[in-house]
């Protein structure tokens, strides 16, 4: 592998990552649950979704909205006392409506993010598109130029997004009437993304900026391939928990994704301190992973209690999705433990026979 094939790996991976962005921006627009609750309208408490523009309210265990209306209608409208106060539809209309054009905006740029990678990519791939990027050189813009190009909206895309889900977080009401309200699963998609902007930002930085040595990744690349099937079983496993890690990112951001980066680094270097550390690490966050990922179930499935209320259309997925990423990281983080130990740990053990009573001082006095 060159540096070359490398580069446009890094530009492959950015401009998937971008995608994967983009569609997780567009479910979230759909989807429309940014804030979840339960809001008291004519006096009967009424499951809410509210969305940036507008509300929807779910009776009983019906997935069907019994209303739909705007924000702005909310906002007018008179209430009774024990309904959920206009200022609270105000305010939610005030978090959501400047958050709709930079939502728009984070949506344009990893359009372009996305287009301007593959083009780049789709050289080596198709011949038609070199002499395209040739034209597009003419104007000025070199291929040098276009990297920046998609790290510079690659950041401004992680901006944006930065300051739209902390701008609707901030304003956004705790309540919706009847109890405390919960940022919802669209809320926590743009985090993902969020999430996904960050990596694929400091990968294109390290990239295009030369933060590393591509002979470097090149060599590791190489070594990987040429390694014994039990440590290409163990990198496998590592990778594996990272992607996972993505998935439960579409609900909460863990930041224990570190810990197989550890394991990775150790992998390739072979150095005792970081295998110490990566073993503390995974074994000191077990026992709170397994707290996590028993609540996360519990909160997955509804209960008796909730049963009346009901969960709101598309939310319980999602968490048992991402609730089974983590429980299959657990797993992994188990099988890599003993793997790690098996393969890096020499005992020798030495069995001794007494094949009568004085045969051991039999065997004493012949060597005298």
């Amino acid at each position: 592998m060159t540096a070359a094939l490398l580069n446009s790996l890094v530009l492959s991976v950015a401009g998937l990552a971008s995608l994967t962005c983009l569609l997780l921006l567009a479910v979230a627009e759909q989807h429309g649950h940014w804030t979840i609750g339960v809001a008291v309208v004519d006096g009967v408490p009424l499951r809410t979704a509210v969305g940036l523009l507008d509300v929807q309210m779910y009776s009983g265990s019906s997935n069907q909205p019994l209303e739909s209306c705007s924000l702005s209608e909310l906002c007018d409208r008179r209430a009774s006392e024990i309904d959920t106060s206009p200022a609270v539809w105000c305010a939610f209309q005030l978090a959501g409506g400047g958050s709709v054009q930079l939502l728009a905006f984070a949506t344009l740029l990893s359009l372009a993010a996305t287009a301007v990678a593959l083009l780049q990519v789709s050289e080596r791939v198709a011949p038609r598109f070199a002499s395209l990027l040739q034209r597009i050189g003419r104007f000025g813009l070199t291929t040098a130029r276009l990297e920046k190009l998609v790290l510079f909206l690659w950041l401004l895309l992680w901006l944006l997004l930065v300051i739209f889900i902390a701008g609707y977080a901030a304003k956004a009401p705790r309540t919706l009437g009847f109890g405390e309200a919960e940022l919802g699963q669209s809320y926590y998609l743009a985090v993902a993304c969020v999430f996904i902007s960050s990596i694929g930002g400091m990968v294109l930085a390290a990239q295009t900026l030369k933060l590393w040595e591509s002979q470097v990744l090149v060599d590791f690349l190489q070594d990987l391939r040429g390694a014994r099937l039990v440590v290409r079983c163990l990198y496998g496993m590592l990778f594996v928990q990272l992607l996972l890690y993505g998935v439960v990112a579409l609900v909460r951001v863990d930041m224990s994704l570190l810990i197989p980066c550890v394991g990775v680094y150790y992998l390739a270097t072979k150095k005792g301190n970081v295998l110490v550390a990566y073993l503390m690490l995974t074994i000191s966050t077990l026992p709170l992973d397994v707290v996590y990922l028993s609540a996360s179930f519990s909160f997955a499935w509804p209960t008796s209690d909730t049963a009346s209320l009901g969960a709101l259309p598309g939310t319980m997925p999602l968490r048992v999705l991402s609730s089974s990423a983590y429980a299959t990281i657990l797993l992994l983080k188990g099988a890599l433990l003993i793997g790690m130990a098996l393969m890096h740990t020499k005992v020798r053990c030495k069995l001794l026979f007494r094949t009568s009573p004085g045969a051991d001082d039999v065997e004493a006095k012949a060597m005298h």
